[in-house]
């Protein structure tokens, strides 16, 4: 299997604001493209996972990235090694996620791995791990997602990981 990745992301902003007689601009933009091609190493993925998942209320689920605990979309089991780019979208309209949490074998998102980040209702994040090396989830590759129990019955969330095998 083959796998080439583009990614952009811009961000543009422009501030005004009046001083006396004149009109104060400042625009400001801040861009990331990443372009990772086909392997493994620095620059380079092999693995990628995306679905749309669903959660009932207060209810959690672990990916498990190393072990093989997921398939891609041609049925192969992924086993990543260097986590590359993780995307999650809060899809519910009044529910909030929480990624993390896990514990041990958690993927070393955050300072402590009892920490968890809260995705309000129709939030996105975007992690793009390590800079081209990527961030090394060896015996560390369980995600923890769950839905925190407040507003809706469940939840519904989007995700895409990708990473090498080495």
């Amino acid at each position: 299997m083959s796998l080439t990745t583009v990614l952009g992301v811009t961000c543009r902003a422009t501030s005004t604001s009046t001083i006396g007689l004149s009109t104060v601009t400042d625009p400001m933009t801040l861009a990331l493209a990443l372009n990772l091609t086909s392997g493994t190493g620095s620059g380079k993925a092999d693995e990628l996972f995306h679905d749309e998942r669903a959660l009932g209320n207060g209810g959690s689920e672990t990916l498990d990235l190393t072990k093989g605990g997921l398939t891609d979309s041609f049925g192969n089991a992924i086993a990543i090694t260097k986590l590359k780019v993780l995307i999650l979208m809060n899809a519910s309209a009044d529910a909030k996620l929480e990624i993390g949490g896990q514990g041990d074998s958690a993927v070393e998102l955050f300072g402590d791995n009892s920490d968890v980040l809260v995705m309000p209702s129709g939030s996105s994040i975007f992690v793009y791990t390590g800079g081209p090396a990527g961030l090394d989830i060896t015996g560390l590759g369980d995600l923890r997602i769950k839905h925190n129990g407040d507003g809706a019955a469940g939840v519904n969330y989007k995700v895409v990981i990708i990473g090498s095998t080495a």
